[in-house]
């Protein structure tokens, strides 16, 4: 049956009809006949007129009650304010707060000190009653009845009151109405009531509308009926009281612009013996809606909801709707069946009644609380409700069962008081967070479709260059490179055909580890220069349409960083728990010992713990014991890091590599680590506690939430030890909210002993190579992620020395081979300092302990010597100065080898450059190969690299966005793969990894075209198209086959 059943039986009886002319006598014959105003009226009553309208409004306007009562309602004594210091509903007194922001509240709650005059709290409204335009909308809370011989009424406007806790008995001068949950009511203005509580304490919403009065909505195409029926509307019947003693006294208090008023009378306001007339308060049971659903497709407008609507002059816009959500059955096909995402002209104030409203199931809108999204606020299902409904199985399904929710939906911007969004203490400061912010993004590219301009083109860049300032350019004669270093050589990386410009820690640093020890984030090191250096070097990129990224380390700060003299000053600190502090482990004579037993990153005999004696306590410093690792679980530190990361956003950088950034999340329990490392080894790898730990990848999504997002920045990670796709994909997959690419460090490490520390060697050969090559490409491709492609850096060996020979033979085809797969891998891809020109490691005949500067190289030759040295084990000391003659990152540290000048152009003549020069820059320089370049003269490493990245960028749908697979035999030595694009074609690429010629097989019904480009000539290969080719020693060839 549509009612509802309620727990509380009625008590009276009503007329029936919305908008009806009623008439109603207490006794038989008290209504005039005919005349609304005769000289005598029936039993010595006198006639009142209760004007809801201008007397001259339109008919079907016009709305007027004839009250015949004991004595006029003018009998009264004048007005005078009342508690004028703490009542105020005034919306101009009362401070609103026009705000864009989306609002929910949680459940008001219940006061049993006040009564209902009392109770009225206004939240929001917009519009002036003194002008009879606008809205007011309050919480209502009371625990006591009126006094019975009190009435209230508003000037202001008509009151619609949703009742959601409790029973509400209101007497009216025309009569008594019994609201309870799940009913509503309408007090028109001027009309006077008493409200009591026969239940105890009540709560519950009520709009105030200052302007006009509710209609019922026009049905147009839906007929005569449905929605809310006219017939449903109940509005009392004549009931009065005879109580006009002169020693009665009875306090009329009056809403008049939002303020109290209060004026006494010696008769009962309650004595109105008959009526007749439009003008009356009613009430309606929600429950017996007809609601009117779609029974196709598609969800329809909520204005198909609404039970009351009071239009504005512009025909279809309402000052206010009183729309509500019942239980209804949804049967729509193919359908999204929640309220669709909304960006609404029309301001939404929502409240609950009962049960859980079926667009918010989150759990965070709740019966008794509100929500607001004001004009234009975007709005729409939360996070989780969304992800039911779009796996939903669509069949019949009732929806709402139990709950009614309602709004309040107005054409005017709505504002909130002072006591709505703060003094109440309810405003839920994560409504954004709990409901939309963990929205996941389900778009997936085509796998060969080329992004537009405004999409991932901006995050994900095509080409980046790798600066290392310290060996980029001195400009100050100091021997050190610097920031005017790098604007000077700015059109020389332009020209190469970089996009992003990505430079190594420039903070201020003592330099333990090169800068990777920061003491000021916000500060430039004087050795680099001024911040005014770095914002010429921004605004000299910006002309030239490229970009500045940072280096973020924050996994760790300096030792000397204001944050940890402040931290190890004292265990009081307030700095303390922002850096990781464990007590020691006690020795049988009571010595301090580490923690645990994890091992330190850049010098694996030492502890990656540092003793403090002053506050006889270890801090974890996982690198060197000048770094001490930051505390991440303390949200102060999260913080701080946030606001470090604006600052530059700000200033004009276009995002950040992340310094080891899988590390920031460690295993509270800080347990041991398994000994690996064999025997003489007191400590051991500790990376399974520390990466990619616990909660890892709720740091990184609340960093994109707090920072990244806001500036639509571009973040590569920095994640070594990491190698499994889905644990990848959680931090770049296009759903991820984390980071856009990271560096995956599989093909860095392929020469690394699997489960040991970076200085081991480890055989490889190209079929690990394809494998680790076709993997993430792959991965990416199939499951929306994002590569990043490099083979060198700063932390590594040069790349030409190797995965190729560098010997003068074959250093620059090696060079070149590199070229040609990295310029035709999907991602974005970076280019090292250096790398372009094919520079190569320093000669073996270095003294190691003399030129050899990096602090991991250094702490690994003292722990070879104390365990080797001296005659102990030659064997394993040449194999140590092997592994450091091949992989000390050393060798990609040198200075930038510009010309065949004195100290390769890096710095004058005359300056000692901190690291000694490549002893080679006399033939492998910049300057000789941009000339050679220019004279036409056989292609240069420079002019190749140059070739290939204006390659990748006229064929960007096929060489960055396009499909990948590999092809031929992954038995020998030639690493091949079929790049394919939407509209670029398809591309053969064969790489032959070995100092050997090979024959390889064309795939047979594939035919090459054209090859294009080889590490070999200089324009073109001479090759056949199909069937068997040749290829010479570190041969790699491109080329465009046939549709």
């Amino acid at each position: 049956m549509p009612v509802t059943s309620f727990s509380v039986p009625e008590k009276y009886k009503y007329q029936n009809g919305f908008g009806s002319y009623h008439e109603s006598e207490a006794i038989q014959g008290a209504l005039p006949v005919a005349a609304n105003s005769p000289q005598k009226v029936p039993y010595g009553l006198y006639t009142e007129k209760l004007s809801g309208t201008a007397f001259t409004a339109p008919r079907h306007e016009n709305q007027q009650t004839w009250l015949y009562r004991i004595l006029p309602a003018a009998a009264h004594s004048p007005f005078e304010p009342r508690e004028s210091s703490t009542y105020n509903t005034n919306p101009e007194n009362n401070k609103l707060h026009q705000i864009p922001n989306q609002l929910r509240w949680d459940p008001f709650d219940l006061d049993e000190s006040v009564d209902w005059v009392h109770s009225l709290k206004l939240v929001a409204g917009a519009g002036d009653p003194t002008m009879k335009q606008g809205i007011g909308i309050f919480i209502f809370a009371a625990g006591k009845s009126m006094d019975n011989h009190s009435a209230f009424y508003s000037a202001d406007g008509d009151f619609l009151i949703v009742l959601q806790h409790g029973v509400l008995d209101i007497r009216t001068e025309l009569g008594y109405l019994l609201v309870r949950p799940n009913e509503i009511c309408v007090i028109p203005r001027g009309i006077r009531y008493n409200v009591s509580l026969p239940n105890g304490p009540v709560r519950g919403y009520t709009l105030e509308l200052y302007q006009g009065h509710f209609q019922l909505p026009e049905l147009g195409p839906i007929g005569s009926n449905c929605l809310a029926n006219a017939r449903d509307f109940q509005a009392p019947i004549a009931s009065y009281t005879e109580d006009h003693s002169a020693s009665t006294k009875y306090t009329l208090l009056s809403k008049f612009n939002g303020h109290l008023f209060a004026a006494s009378q010696t008769h009962t306001p309650f004595d109105v013996v008959a009526w007749h007339g439009t003008y009356y308060p009613y009430k309606y049971d929600l429950g017996r809606f007809n609601t009117i659903g779609s029974i196709s497709y598609d969800h329809p407008d909520p204005s198909i909801y609404t039970v009351l609507s009071a239009p504005s002059d512009h025909m279809g816009t309402a000052i206010a709707d009183f729309v509500i959500f019942p239980p209804r059955w949804l049967v729509a096909e193919d359908t999204f069946r929640p309220p669709w995402y909304h960006r609404n002209t029309m301001s939404e104030f929502m409240g609950l009644i009962h049960g859980q409203y079926d667009a918010k199931t989150g759990g965070g809108f709740q019966p008794a609380g509100a929500s607001l999204h004001n004009v234009m606020s975007a709005h729409g299902p939360d996070s989780m409700t969304h992800e039911k409904a779009s796996t939903a199985k669509l069949q019949p399904m009732k929806v709402g069962e139990s709950s009614m929710a309602f709004m309040f939906e107005s054409s005017l911007m709505v504002g909130v008081t002072e006591w709505g969004l703060k003094e109440c203490n309810k405003v839920q400061e994560g409504y954004n967070k709990e409901s939309w912010e963990p929205l996941k993004v389900h778009f997936k590219r085509p796998e060969t479709l080329q992004t537009s301009g405004n999409g991932d083109d901006g995050k994900r860049p095509d080409l980046g260059s790798w600066v290392y300032p310290s060996t980029f350019k001195d400009t100050n004669h100091d021997g050190w490179g610097d920031i005017k270093g790098i604007t000077s050589k700015l059109d020389y990386l332009k020209e190469l055909g970089i996009d992003i410009v990505w430079v190594s820690p420039i903070y201020k640093s003592p330099q333990a580890d090169m800068g990777y020890d920061i003491a000021d984030y916000k500060a430039i090191d004087p050795i680099y220069g001024t911040l005014e250096d770095v914002d010429t070097l921004i605004a000299e990129l910006k002309k030239r349409n490229m970009k500045l990224m940072m280096d973020l380390v924050v996994n760790h700060t300096s030792e000397m960083h204001p944050w940890f003299l402040s931290s190890r000053s004292s265990k009081s600190s307030p700095h303390r728990s922002w850096y990781i502090w464990k007590s020691p482990r006690r020795s049988p004579t009571g010595e301090p010992l580490p923690p645990n037993n994890w091992a330190q990153i850049l010098g694996e005999a030492n502890s990656a713990w540092t003793y403090d004696a002053a506050t006889d306590e270890y801090y974890l410093s996982l690198f060197t014991p000048n770094q001490p690792d930051l505390n991440w679980e303390n949200p102060d530190v999260r913080a701080a890091v946030y606001d470090v990361m604006n600052f530059w956003l700000a200033r004009g950088a276009c995002g950040y590599r992340m310094d080891v950034i899988n590390m920031i999340s460690k295993d509270q329990r800080f347990p041991d680590a398994a000994e690996v490392l064999g025997p003489g080894h007191d400590y051991h790898p500790g990376g399974a506690y520390f990466v990619n730990g616990p909660r890892m990848h709720e740091f990184l999504q609340e960093m994109h939430r707090e920072v990244l997002s806001k500036y639509d920045a571009i973040t590569v990670g920095e994640m070594p030890g990491v190698s499994d796709i889905d644990e990848v994909l959680r931090s770049v997959g296009a759903t991820a909210g984390e980071l856009n690419m990271i560096f995956i460090f599989d093909i860095v490490d392929i020469d690394t002993a699997p489960g040991q520390v970076r200085f081991t060697l480890h055989p490889w050969d190209v079929h690990a190579l394809r494998g680790i090559v076709a993997k993430w490409q792959r991965a990416m491709i199939e499951r929306d992620g994002w590569n990043s492609v490099f083979v060198e850096n700063h932390d590594n060996p040069r790349s030409v020395s190797r995965y190729c020979d560098d010997g003068d033979r074959w250093r620059v085809t090696g060079a070149k081979l590199l070229a040609l797969m990295q310029t035709t891998l999907a991602g974005t891809l970076f280019v090292y300092q250096g790398e372009e020109l094919g520079m190569r490691n320093v000669p073996r005949s270095w003294d190691i302990e003399a030129e050899y500067k990096d602090i991991e190289a250094v702490n690994f030759w003292a722990k070879s010597k104390r365990l080797y040295g001296g005659g102990k084990d030659p064997a394993k000391m040449a194999l140590a100065r092997e592994i450091l003659e091949k992989k000390a990152r050393d060798h990609s540290r040198t200075p930038m080898q510009w010309t065949a000048g004195p100290n390769a152009g890096f710095c004058d003549e005359g300056v000692t450059p901190w690291m000694r020069v490549n002893d080679d820059w006399r033939e492998v320089n910049a300057a000789k190969q941009l000339e050679a370049a220019k004279a036409g003269e056989e292609m240069s490493v420079w002019r190749f690299w140059q070739r290939g990245l204006q390659s990748r960028k006229q064929h960007k749908d096929v060489f960055v966005y396009g499909d990948f697979v590999t092809v031929g035999d992954d038995r020998d030595e030639v690493l091949a793969y079929l790049r394919t694009g939407q509209q670029g074609g398809r591309w053969l690429i064969v790489l032959n990894f070995s100092g050997e010629q090979v024959g390889w097989d064309v795939p047979a019904g594939m035919e090459v075209e054209r090859w294009v480009a080889g590490s070999w000539d200089n324009e073109g290969v001479e090759k056949k198209g199909e069937g068997r080719i040749a290829l010479r020693a570190w041969e790699g060839i491109l080329g465009r086959c046939r549709d």
